[in-house]
């Protein structure tokens, strides 16, 4: 009769030794993507933009002063959005797209390619990088200035 209340404590305890470890990737997802803005719709983005976002946003959360993701919590965030990312046509697959789409609509509504010129998307992006430091949000690289850049020049109103 004694050994009932030890198993059932000890029931317990592993079961909830197990839920502390098994926090589901749709957890770390919204519990931390949430601290600071409201959740995107997964399936609005690309895988491949998405692991340019958060590697960018792993960096904004550090300028702030935050603790970025874990190595594993980041892994586990990238694999929730995997699953719900809308799907990349290969045929169209544009590196520097992906990096214009990712990129600037963390701080506003992606603009359509095809609303300026060439040169004034030229002017755009140097302001743009301006306007990224002055946030405090990293500058694109080198690469990815030239990736965007030119996606847009062949995107552009002639």
């Amino acid at each position: 009769m004694r050994r009932y209340p030890v198993l059932i404590v000890s029931l317990l305890f592993s079961t909830l030794l197990w839920a502390e470890e098994t926090v589901s990737s749709q957890d770390i997802y919204t519990q931390q993507c949430s601290r600071c803005h409201k959740l995107p719709d997964a399936s609005s983005r690309t895988f491949s933009q998405w692991q340019l976002i958060i590697d960018v946003m792993q960096h904004i959360i550090q300028i702030k002063g935050e603790s970025p993701l874990s190595d594993a919590e980041k892994q586990q965030v990238l694999a929730h959005l995997q699953q719900r990312a809308r799907q990349e046509n290969t045929e169209e697959k544009n590196h520097g797209a992906d990096v214009f789409v990712a990129r600037c609509t963390l701080c506003h509504q992606r603009p359509e390619p095809d609303m300026l010129t060439p040169m004034q998307w030229k002017m755009i992006m140097r302001l743009m990088q301006v306007r990224m430091q002055q946030a405090g949000v990293p500058q694109l690289n080198e690469q990815e200035f030239e990736l965007v850049q030119s996606y847009l020049i062949e995107q552009a109103n002639q």
